[in-house]
């Protein structure tokens, strides 16, 4: 399949005089071999535009060149605000959406810059509000936006900047979608294409604390570190809860409790130099070798999976403690290769490995747990320093603090005779170095109240 790309550059705002959308629009795709070259002049444009902007909008003048990012944000994500609020936008919702983008010239270092404006409408996002926007265009079905669906006729452009007004319930601005920034690094990858463009290397990692997946009662276990493509928005502080709005409601406290409880338990967690430097295990350390692989196999296992899951139920329904993966029984480094590689078998084209065991452990602790016990097991992956450019030598340590009630393990069971599956529930505990099961009713039950102080 031959790539075709493009990055795209759009502005407009709502003329109050005229009663109009005035705007620019610009495409950059010379690069065919180097999409990086397109996506820094992407970006020089809208610098362009934004300095553009400030000059023609009615802000009090000043010298804008030497405004930071964020204050040049600040005036434009102000004024957006003030249109929002007088634009009638129930009225021209409809013949908007099929505005066309009229010529409006920006001004850079006095000199009139005119840029042919296309003769179609653009799409989705910029027909919601004012704003400036930059996206990737592409035809890698792969890495269309993820929330799309076959009918969506933007599913092929990724927005990957935006300045927007942040309304009435945003206290910070809005970032990009990091679906769509992850989604375009993945784009780079799959068709090699470099990542490092005039100015530098642009790959890079932040973290972020995703609202939305917090908002829908997802994993508590935030903010999460994404792989994305470096862009002039600033996410200082969005790793943060709460950096859209004040905590309201009770969840919101019960969360923020459970932020302090649990950077208390991270402060006991070993460092990545005291796991490389000790060696067995005990009440509360297990290795493991691998999450997925399975050594007779050389395939993914659903029954090594079921190990691990045994370990971290054990923990659960006990003291705590920490499950490391990659590690043999003895203490010494196997690293996580064999479980990187299958994403050659079972991964998605050009994924990259480390997202594929992330991926995979969220499947074991979705299939073999119920999402309750997800606050209390945090996973993430160390290097040996001594070995960091080895990525075979990563590790998964997998913190997990004692639950208030007991947990039982889900195991599903397939009866070939009659094809059907059923759930069985598993009760393991702690004891020693290893994870004890026990199956009869009553001693769970004495288990339970002696160890929960049932009555």
């Amino acid at each position: 399949m031959t790539t075709d790309y493009a990055y795209i550059v759009v502005a407009r705002y709502f003329d109050e005089e005229s009663s109009k959308y005035v705007g620019t629009i610009k495409e950059f795709n010379s690069h065919p071999d180097n999409p990086i070259l397109d996506r820094e002049a992407a970006f020089a444009f809208r610098d362009e535009v934004i300095l553009g902007l400030l000059e023609v909008l009615p802000i009090k003048k000043r010298n804008f060149k030497d405004l930071s990012e964020i204050e040049k944000r600040d005036l434009l994500c102000h004024y957006y605000f003030k249109n929002d609020e007088s634009a009638n936008w129930e009225e021209n919702f409809n013949t908007e959406m099929k505005i066309k983008m009229e010529h409006l010239p920006f001004y850079s270092d006095n000199k009139e810059l005119s840029y042919k404006i296309k003769n179609d409408s653009i799409g989705f996002y910029p027909l919601f509000s004012d704003g400036i926007w930059v996206m990737l265009q592409h035809n890698d079905k792969e890495y269309f936006d993820p929330f799309s669906d076959d009918n969506d006729e933007d599913k092929n452009r990724l927005l990957i900047d935006k300045i927007i007004s942040k309304g009435k319930y945003f206290k910070n601005h809005i970032p990009p979608l990091m679906e769509h920034l992850e989604s375009e690094l993945g784009f780079y990858e799959a068709h090699n294409y470099s990542t490092i463009g005039d100015k530098g290397q642009y790959k890079t990692e932040v973290s972020f604390f995703d609202f939305e997946m917090f908002a829908e009662g997802g994993d508590w276990d935030l903010p999460n570190t994404y792989k994305i493509l470096k862009t002039p928005f600033d996410w200082s502080g969005y790793d943060e809860a709460f950096w859209w709005r004040e905590p309201s409601s009770q969840n919101d406290w019960e969360y923020l409790d459970w932020i302090k409880e649990n950077k208390e338990w991270n402060e006991k967690m070993p460092t990545p130099e005291d796991i490389f430097a000790t060696s067995g295990e005990n009440q509360y350390k297990e290795f493991k070798p691998a999450l997925h692989y399975n050594v007779k196999t050389k395939k993914g296992s659903l029954g090594q999976m079921h190990r691990n899951a045994k370990a971290i139920c054990a923990f659960l329904n006990s003291g705590g403690g920490y499950l490391f993966i990659g590690i043999n029984d003895d203490g010494t480094i196997q690293g996580l290769k064999n479980d990187f590689d299958l994403v050659n078998i079972h991964g998605r084209n050009g994924q990259d490995p480390e997202e594929y065991f992330i991926n995979k452990f969220s499947e074991l602790m979705t299939k073999f747990f119920d999402k309750s016990v997800a606050p209390l097991v945090i996973g993430n992956l160390i290097k040996d320093e001594k070995n960091k450019d080895d990525v075979g030598l990563t590790c998964f340590r997998v913190a997990v603090q004692p639950s208030p009630d007991p947990v039982f393990l889900k195991k599903e069971i397939y009866d070939k005779e009659t094809g059907e599956t059923t759930v069985e529930k598993e009760f393991y505990y702690r004891y020693n170095a290893s994870s004890q099961s026990i199956q009869d009713p009553e001693s769970i039950l004495n288990y339970c109240k002696n160890n929960w102080k049932w009555k």
